[in-house]
């Protein structure tokens, strides 16, 4: 007993800190007791008689979040489909006015109108709902590349080169065949030159139509010398570097030949070596003012894992001054496609190990190239542009769903009863029609709805089949 009178003395003084067991409970409001209590706006189904349009909409149905601030998810700014400024009729269907084409699409609301305008590929509508065919001017103008053959490795290059240059080129009858480098593995062992020698005599053409320039094998020791000797490209032409004119059915093609192995010492051009000098030679040259394709031969890659080394600024700025559009290279052993800027780098793999070249070639404004085999038949689809050629094609566009898109693509093959066929998805397959040597041709309807599209050539002949699929982008 006396222990809780004690107790009950020491409470009365407050200051000693006993708990007061009768305290009022915690006045904040609770959020989601159903009650609304400063500073909380709504709370559960009470809305304060709050509706979508005390807050400036029309319609719908107000809710109460899970913070008691009031919840305009369900809300709606419904407008009567007799004021849209636009009106259409059905979904999906398309306007083509003054060379540009529009979809009738629904808004939120339901309602049908004339979407934005995008203007046709070729400028002008075929009729009163779809764009006219776009029409690509000049047709293509392709080349065949090949890098690293390395006579006197132990390979069979000697009978793989010959059968490309004697078989293949024939076939695919390129505007002209280049080789970026490295023809022998030990370029001061003339033996190794004269097998070289052996390969392309009365299989390659003249110069300009067949162009070779130095790598870094190449130059060992006495290799510029045999180089010079032993290659038709340095009997035609003493120097290693220079600027060629190529006439083509399309016009004037201007290829620009470096050496990037130009160093004093080994090391220098394994690595890379591109002069100033020489960069400053081909700056002082004027570049053909109405070329209609610029390309550009080097040994090392520009970009890459293991890229020129010394003077790759010097190289860019001579690609600048030229406006090439593609870089060909080797050196690397393995192929790649690539862009550094808006150049696009076409990397070749070793051919005399791997036997694959590159199909490179440049369709109105669109560039295409392929890696393939000794095998055929080669197909390559050159326009429309792969938008990831490359990873991201810069160049590439996107079209108007609905509307016809002209497709074109080289086909070629050791047999005569060769024919190439386009898919769009998983549609049926479609013939396409050789409107020239090598050229074949047709137009698709693209669906009205945007979307990405895969696109497929199939040439097919008593050899066998091969196809080369990109990607169509419709909006």
């Amino acid at each position: 007993m006396k222990y809780w009178i004690l107790s009950l003395m020491l409470c009365s003084f407050p200051w000693l800190g006993c708990e007061d067991e009768t305290a009022p409970a915690d006045p904040r409001p609770v959020c989601g007791d159903g009650r609304v209590e400063a500073p909380e706006t709504c709370d559960g189904t009470d809305l304060q008689g709050l509706a979508c349009t005390d807050l400036g909409f029309t319609g719908g149905a107000l809710l109460c979040g899970a913070d008691c601030v009031p919840d305009t998810i369900e809300c709606s700014n419904t407008l009567a489909c007799e004021q849209v400024v636009d009106p259409c009729e059905t979904a999906g269907a398309t306007r083509c006015i003054d060379g540009a084409l529009s979809t009738c699409t629904a808004d939120a609301d339901a309602c049908l109108a004339w979407g934005a305008n995008f203007p046709c590929a070729s400028g002008t509508c075929a009729d009163p709902t779809q764009c006219a065919p776009e029409v690509v001017e000049g047709g293509p103008v392709w080349f065949v590349h090949a890098s690293d053959l390395h006579f006197g490795k132990g390979n069979n290059v000697a009978t793989t080169y010959a059968y490309l240059l004697s078989t293949i080129v024939p076939a695919i009858h390129p505007a002209a065949t280049f080789q970026t480098g490295d023809m022998v593995d030990d370029g001061d062992v003339e033996s190794q030159w004269l097998d070289y020698d052996a390969s392309w005599r009365g299989l390659a053409g003249d110069p300009p139509e067949y162009l070779e320039i130095a790598g870094n094998h190449d130059v060992k020791g006495d290799g510029e010398v045999y180089w010079l000797s032993h290659t038709p490209t340095g009997a035609w032409d003493p120097e290693l570097f220079g600027v060629t004119g190529i006439a083509t059915s399309v016009g004037q093609v201007e290829v620009v030949r470096t050496n990037t192995s130009s160093g004093s010492i080994n090391v220098q051009n394994t690595n890379g070596y591109f002069s100033e000098d020489q960069a400053n030679a081909l700056l002082a040259l004027t570049p053909a003012a109405d070329a209609a394709f610029r390309v550009l031969l080097a040994h090392h890659p520009t970009v890459g894992i293991l890229f020129l080394t010394i003077g790759r600024d010097r190289m860019r700025s001579v690609m600048a001054h030229f406006g090439s559009e593609v870089y060909l290279c080797g050196h690397l052993h393995s192929s790649n496609i690539t862009w550094d800027g808006g150049v696009l780098l076409v990397q070749a793999s070793e051919f005399g190990e791997d036997e694959t070249f590159m199909l490179v070639a440049k369709d109105g404004t669109d560039l295409s190239t392929r890696e393939l085999g000794l095998s055929g038949p080669w197909v390559m689809i050159t326009t429309p542009a792969d938008p990831n050629l490359g990873g991201d094609n810069p160049h590439a566009r996107s079209f108007m769903a609905g509307t016809v898109l002209p497709v074109r693509a080289l086909g070629f093959g050791l047999r005569e009863d060769l024919t190439l066929q386009v898919q769009l998805d998983a549609d049926a397959w479609q013939d396409m029609t050789q409107t020239a040597p090598g050229v074949w041709e047709a137009d698709v309807a693209l669906p009205a709805l945007a979307d990405v599209r895969s696109l497929t050539v199939r040439g097919t002949s008593s050899e066998g089949s091969s196809e080369h699929t990109i990607e169509v982008v419709t909006q």
